[in-house]
């Protein structure tokens, strides 16, 4: 492994239900029809704002209740933002990362989530990278596999995908990665899983990262 990229939500921190939490109580208090367990899961790959203007185009009493798709996102990432910073990271991934950083194997954050966000989460647990990558900073967001293409140029380094590691929680942009020719892991937290879609194409899978393989890393 040359690069490592990692996923925020579900891979640094597991915090998706937290946002599938919310956006439930919200179809809840406004009396929107639920969304399925299965089309919800794949909504986790797109950006809140996404969401938010989903959302808002779709429901007349939204719009009536909201001046914008952007304030009810606001809305979104401030109820669910707070509980986030309050989430333990995954076990083992902040001590697996310090080894990659005296390996000298670049990190960075490949996410649909607010780059603000993220790096307060990171600061706030100490948790170093050397950068984060998010989806306004691409032409095609998740799923498409554009972001990590851009995770690895910003690596500094002149390598192939098939040299960085991506790690992430959802299968549907993972799968995408994994056909563009980058190696996949994916993490599965407790062997739990909001996805039903097989993790098989995938070269590693883990539940947490206390049991991750040293073979991975290479020392330069």
């Amino acid at each position: 492994m040359k690069v490592a990229i990692f996923d925020f939500d579900g891979t640094i921190v597991y915090s998706e239900t937290l946002w599938i939490d919310t956006f439930d109580q919200f179809e809840i208090k406004f009396k929107l029809p639920r969304t399925p367990k299965e089309v919800r899961a794949h909504q986790m790959t797109q950006s809140v704002l996404n969401l938010a203007k989903l959302y808002y185009t779709t429901y007349e009493s939204i719009r009536q209740q909201y001046k914008s798709a952007e304030e009810l996102a606001s809305y979104f990432n401030e109820k669910t933002e707070k509980k986030v910073y309050c989430k333990q990271p995954i076990e083992g991934v902040c001590g697996f990362i310090e080894k990659l950083q005296k390996n000298n194997i670049p990190i960075i954050i490949a996410s649909s989530g607010r780059k603000e966000h993220i790096d307060k989460y990171l600061k706030q647990w100490n948790i170093k990278v050397n950068d984060i990558v998010t989806g306004v900073d691409v032409v095609h967001p998740k799923p498409s596999a554009d972001i990590y293409f851009e995770a690895m140029k910003r690596s500094g380094k002149t390598i192939n995908p098939n040299e960085c590691f991506v790690f992430e929680d959802n299968p549907i942009p993972a799968i995408n990665a994994h056909q563009a020719g980058f190696k996949v892991c994916m993490i599965k937290y407790n062997n739990n899983s909001i996805f039903q879609e097989s993790f098989d194409f995938a070269d590693i899978i883990i539940t947490n990262y206390l049991g991750i393989k040293e073979t991975l890393i290479e020392e330069e």
